[in-house]
C-alpha cells in the first residue's frame, strides 16, 4: 500500500543524510541546473524534464521544462521506483506497464505516456532523486539519447558537489554564513508552508581572543576545528550548521520548538566544557561558550529577525556572566 513517507531504513536513512548534506532542497533555480533540464529536454526530444529529488514525504523539483510547480507527493511517482535502479528506467509507454497504468498522472490530466529517468548517485552510493524526461505520448529512447541522460544525470552530481565544497568554511567544514543564510530563507519558507517550528541557535566562543593571545592562532585554529567537528557530530540530517563569523556559530533547526533547541543548547554547553583539544602539544582549555535561541514563529517571522532575536540572547547571556544559554524573550 502507497504511503506519504518513505520508509526509514538503515539504507534509507543513510540516503536521505546524504540528500540533506548537500542542503539543496528548497533552494530555488539555479542557471547551471536549469541549463542542465533544457539540454536534457531538446536531447530527448520531451516536453518536460525535471531534477526531482526525493525528500521523506515528498518530491522536490530542484530544476524543469514544461511544469511550473517545485514539489509534489512522494506517491505514487515514477521517481520512486526510477532510484530503485542501477541504470536508466525507461517506460515507453505508462499505460500498458502495471506498475504504473493506474497512476492517476496517467489515467487523468496531465495524463503522462512516456517516462525515462537516469538516477543521480552521489559519489558514497546514494540516489538523491532523478533527472528524468516525460511526454503525453508514447516513445522510445535511441542508445545515443539514454547514454546522455545518465551522462547529464553525472553532470548534475559534479554540479552539487562543486557547490557544496565552495558552500563549506575549510576550517571547520561547516556552511559559510551566506550559504546558511540563503538555507534558512529556504527552510523558513517550508515552515511557514507546513506551519511547523524552526529555531536557530547562535553560539559564541566566551574569551576566545585570549586563546589566540596566550598560545597562538594556531592554537585558536585548533579549537575552532574541534568545535565545528563537535557540532557535525551533533546535528541531526536536517539540520544546518554554520560558522557563522570568526568564533560565532549558528545551528539552525528545522521542526524544534524554542524549549527543545534550549535543552540541544544546554547538552553542547556541557559538551564543550569536556572538549579535550591541545596545538604545539599543549592543553588548550577549558573552552566554554554563551548560547542564544529563538524560533519560529514564537520569536520571529523572517530569517533575519530570527537570527537578530538569537543574537540579542546570546548578547544577555554574555552580559550575565556567560558559559549560560537563554531563550528569547
Amino acid at each position: 500500500m502507497a504511503t506519504d513517507r518513505v520508509i526509514e531504513t538503515p539504507v534509507e536513512q543513510a540516503r536521505l543524510k546524504t540528500l540533506y548534506d548537500y542542503c539543496v532542497l528548497d533552494s530555488g533555480r539555479e542557471q547551471q541546473f536549469d541549463e542542465l533540464v533544457l539540454l536534457a529536454s531538446r536531447i530527448c526530444e520531451v516536453p518536460i524534464a525535471l531534477i526531482s529529488l526525493v525528500d521523506i514525504d515528498r518530491l522536490y523539483f530542484k530544476a524543469a521544462v514544461g511544469l511550473e510547480k517545485q514539489e509534489a507527493p512522494l506517491q505514487p511517482s515514477f521517481c520512486v521506483h526510477a532510484i530503485r535502479q542501477s541504470g536508466v528506467m525507461v517506460v515507453p509507454d505508462t499505460t500498458q506497464d502495471p506498475r504504473f497504468a493506474r497512476f492517476p498522472s496517467v489515467i487523468a490530466p496531465p495524463h503522462y505516456r512516456f517516462y525515462a529517468a537516469a538516477p543521480l548517485v552521489a559519489p558514497n552510493g546514494s540516489a538523491l532523486g532523478t533527472l528524468c524526461v516525460i511526454d503525453h505520448k508514447p516513445r522510445q529512447l535511441t542508445p545515443s539519447q539514454t547514454d546522455s541522460l545518465a551522462i547529464l544525470a553525472r553532470q548534475i552530481i559534479a554540479q552539487l558537489e562543486l557547490r557544496l565544497q565552495t558552500a563549506r568554511d575549510p576550517l571547520t567544514g561547516l556552511l559559510h554564513r551566506r550559504y546558511m543564510e540563503e538555507q534558512l530563507a529556504a527552510l523558513l519558507f517550508r515552515a511557514r508552508r507546513r506551519t511547523t517550528p524552526l529555531s536557530a541557535l547562535m553560539l559564541d566562543l566566551d574569551d576566545f581572543r585570549r586563546v589566540n593571545d596566550t598560545a597562538g592562532h594556531s592554537a585558536g585554529d585548533a579549537v575552532l576545528k574541534a568545535v565545528g567537528q563537535l557540532l557535525a557530530k551533533n546535528v541531526r540530517r536536517e539540520d544546518s550548521a554554520c560558522r557563522y563569523g570568526g568564533d560565532e556559530f549558528v545551528l539552525i533547526l528545522p521542526d524544534m520548538t524554542a524549549e527543545t533547541a534550549q535543552r540541544r543548547a544546554e547538552v553542547l554547553r556541557t559538551q564543550l566544557r569536556e572538549l579535550k583539544v591541545s596545538a604545539n602539544g599543549r592543553a588548550v582549555g577549558p573552552i566554554t561558550a554563551s548560547l542564544g535561541v529563538a524560533s519560529y514563529p514564537g520569536h520571529a517571522d523572517n530569517p533575519q529577525s530570527l537570527l537578530g532575536a538569537a543574537e540579542q540572547a546570546l548578547s544577555r547571556a554574555q552580559a550575565l556572566g556567560r558559559d549560560r544559554v537563554l531563550v528569547a524573550r
